[in-house]
């Protein structure tokens, strides 16, 4: 017997099942939040890597050139000294053996100390060196009478035409029992064809420290220092004293500069044994590198939050999506619920019993196939 089907209403294609499940299948696919999470976050990364390097690089450059100002500075100084009016006669008096030498040693040692070191607490010394190398006059009376002739700054210095000045490398002098700077200038005499000898000013640490410790904008882990061609740490680390800093600093970095003669960008293992990004810079004038670095982990702090508010949001997408999917489960399995109780009663023997649904997508075409059924079924019994 063929029954027809009646009274079914025109199911709305935009709620049908297939439509459902599609809705469904996108809105628990979890892959684009993935993508797009991991997509948001490397971009992220990439973006704070640069702003990080760059600003590095900034600090660098400027220290940098803040190092070298001062440089040129000491070196002007021991140019204008040496052609000092008062110390060349006085000078020249006491190398020729005039009567009265000793007096004049005073009085130059003297107007040393006034007029010239009294005015720059970076300058711990003065000395004049004869032509043989011998210290005859000085503002620090432990460097009276020492031999200098084998020492660098004198024999590059003597070699030197006026108004000319030699940059020594900076190390510890057992003489001051201190780390500093030896810049040099020859004196001529007023003729200028003789060369009287060299002075020699000495400078200490501090005012370079003053530059590389300047960590305004560094946080809590940033740091600046210069390192010379022998690997060793010239000005004060953030983290040790200088009774307890490391010897040599042998760097990523350190090496490139002084292997390759390379400047490096990067992220490396620091001398503390700790993850660093770090800007290097040469400065070949003096033979020093000059480093910036920061903790990797403090400079890409703001990653590691922005790391935990997508996981945030990924999760709560997955819960929603999981209600969701929840939800149109349950929508969807009652219905089809209904429709079988609906046939195991009319199979059972009630006749009258009718699925009660006001859905209009395919589950709603079933119910009111199965109830257009059990009528014309009744019909035909009755």
């Amino acid at each position: 017997m063929i029954i027809r089907i009646y009274g079914v209403s025109q199911m709305n294609p935009f709620l049908s099942i297939k439509s459902r499940l599609l809705t469904f299948a996108l809105c628990i696919s979890l892959i684009p939040i993935v993508l797009m999470t991991m997509i948001h976050y490397y971009h992220a990364k990439n973006a704070l890597q640069h702003r990080v390097f760059e600003d590095l690089k900034a600090i660098a450059r400027s220290r940098e050139l803040h190092v070298s100002a001062y440089m040129e500075r000491i070196e002007m100084r021991a140019a204008d000294f040496s052609t000092d009016g008062f110390i060349r006669r006085c000078f020249g008096s006491i190398i020729r053996g005039e009567n009265l030498q000793s007096r004049k040693i005073i009085r130059l040692n003297e107007y040393l100390i006034k007029k010239k070191r009294a005015f720059n607490r970076q300058l711990i010394a003065i000395a004049l060196v004869d032509k043989n190398g011998k210290i005859v006059s000085s503002t620090d009376k432990r460097l009276l009478g020492k031999d200098f002739s084998a020492q660098d700054v004198f024999m590059q210095g003597i070699r030197k035409s006026c108004g000319e000045t030699y940059l020594g490398q900076l190390h510890y002098s057992p003489d001051l029992d201190v780390k500093c700077i030896f810049v040099s200038a020859p004196i001529v005499a007023g003729s200028g064809v003789e060369t009287l000898g060299v002075i020699i000013n000495v400078y200490s640490l501090s005012a370079l420290n003053g530059i590389t410790t300047n960590r305004i904008g560094m946080g809590e882990t940033g740091e600046v220092y210069l390192v010379s061609k022998d690997k060793e740490m010239l000005t004060h680390s953030r983290f040790f004293d200088d009774a307890v800093s490391p010897e040599v600093m042998d760097t990523k970095p350190v090496r490139k500069l002084v292997e390759e003669g390379k400047e490096m960008v990067g992220i490396y293992t620091g001398y503390r044994g700790k993850t660093v990004v770090g800007v290097s810079r040469y400065l070949p004038a003096y033979g020093w590198m000059l480093l910036a670095e920061i903790d990797k982990a403090e400079a890409f702090a703001p990653l590691k939050r922005l790391g935990l508010i997508a996981l945030f949001f990924s999760v709560v997408s997955a819960g929603v999506v999981t209600g969701l999917g929840i939800s149109f489960a349950v929508s969807t399995s009652k219905p089809i619920r209904e429709v079988k109780d609906a046939a195991e009663r009319f199979a059972g023997g009630d006749l009258d019993y009718r699925v009660k649904t006001t859905r209009r997508d395919e589950i709603g075409v079933l119910a009111g196939s199965f109830n257009a059924m059990a009528e014309k079924l009744k019909e035909e019994i009755a």
